[in-house]
């Protein structure tokens, strides 16, 4: 999805990884934000994995780990980092509860929920008399 939606407006030969620092995929939240878990580095586009027991070492994609590897690989705390994600509340509730991070939020367009609830206006009145 973000290849799609970042890939095509970046200069040649840039990929939407080259944006962030760290990007963690499995993250098994919300245990993520507050619990040890294990991590790997993934390395390739397949999806092969390899244990990382030292930690984040370098920028890149890894599978699983938790929020203290984040902190503790960026030098930040709190609202100085920003975590992107698509979910209300395993995402933003969570993280800025427990860690105090900014959070970005992904959300699907919303139109056609939009016109559906304009459209059950009437039944919706009807249904408070």
């Amino acid at each position: 999805m973000l290849a799609w939606a970042f890939d095509r407006f970046l200069p040649k030969g840039m990929h939407w990884r080259d944006l962030f620092e760290v990007v963690i995929v499995g993250a098994r939240k919300p245990d993520f934000f507050s619990s040890r878990l294990p991590l790997f580095d993934v390395v390739d586009d397949v999806g092969l994995l390899r244990a990382a027991p030292t930690g984040i070492t370098h920028r890149g994609v890894h599978h699983g780990g938790d929020a203290s590897l984040v902190e503790e690989w960026l030098g930040l705390s709190g609202s100085e980092i920003l975590y992107v994600g698509d979910h209300i509340w395993g995402d933003v509730k969570v993280t800025k509860r427990v860690l105090r991070w900014r959070t970005g939020l992904v959300l699907r367009e919303l139109e056609g929920e939009l016109e559906a609830i304009e459209g059950s206006l009437p039944t919706r009145r009807s249904c408070r008399r």
